[in-house]
């Protein structure tokens, strides 16, 4: 199971995909064929668009995960209280 809220791991698909399209010139992109512009990062473009798909982003489930993360903070917070 991730425990990664949803959103993060959004960012973190979004940044991959950016690392992977930074290793590769424009000038050098810009030479390739269709099909390998097309199959340059599929990977992590498929990841991004599996996000976006499954409709994970949407409000009441990033609602759902903040209210997950509070609860979790406070009851750390009332151990070390308790400590």
């Amino acid at each position: 199971m991730n425990t990664k809220p949803a959103f993060q791991i959004f960012v973190e698909a979004n940044q991959e995909l950016l690392n992977c399209y930074n290793k590769i010139s424009a000038a050098d992109f810009a030479k390739l064929s269709d099909s390998q512009k097309e199959t340059t990062c599929s990977a992590q473009r498929e990841r991004v668009k599996d996000i976006l798909r499954t409709n994970t982003l949407v409000m009441s489930n990033l609602v759902t995960e903040r209210i997950e993360i509070l609860k979790r903070l406070g009851a750390e917070q009332e151990i070390k209280i308790r400590e």
